[in-house]
């Protein structure tokens, strides 16, 4: 359920923030090396602009993630608070690891692998996400793969083993 084409009515009803299954999210992630996360990133920003009517680019602070991911983190926490969802995440923390993770794609062989973990904050935070779109959009979560999700899973399957069995 990536297609969120609706009128100005409709999207009263959708979730605050981008309804997706955890799993979905780590399998994305992996197989299409951290851009499926790029999309995330996005369509979060784009259900706050919609849903809270914020005067935001969502393609701007997702292009500028890095400045902005504590910003989202942060909403999504205190978004959660009010509405009663226990979370268990620091924003600044979850902060400083995704950065860290982003960064660790420079680092030499082989703890550059470790830049692929990024999604373990992501993870954390959709947790939380869909705790909050579970209280009432249940058939929301997104757990399915459409073909587009296929065929990167496809395409970074068959990079993944270039990468892994290759000799260098």
């Amino acid at each position: 359920m990536d297609n969120y084409n609706l009128s100005q009515n409709e999207h009263i009803n959708l979730p605050v923030f981008f309804p997706v299954s955890t799993t979905k999210l780590i399998v994305m992630s992996i197989f299409t090396f951290g851009l499926y996360e790029i999309y995330w990133f996005y369509r979060n920003w784009k259900f706050l602009k919609e849903k809270k009517g914020l005067n935001i680019s969502p393609l701007a602070r997702t292009f500028f993630l890095i400045i902005f991911c504590y910003d989202l983190f942060n909403k999504i926490r205190s978004h959660a608070i009010t509405k009663g969802i226990k979370t268990n995440f620091s924003p600044g923390g979850l902060t400083i690891i995704y950065i860290i993770l982003t960064l660790s794609y420079q680092f030499p062989d082989p703890v550059w692998i470790i830049g692929f973990l990024t999604f373990i904050p992501l993870v954390i935070v959709q947790s939380t996400i869909n705790k909050l779109n579970k209280t009432q959009f249940e058939s929301f979560i997104d757990n399915s793969y459409n073909p587009l999700n296929i065929l990167g899973i496809i395409v970074g399957g068959m990079l993944w083993i270039v990468i892994l069995f290759m000799p260098s």
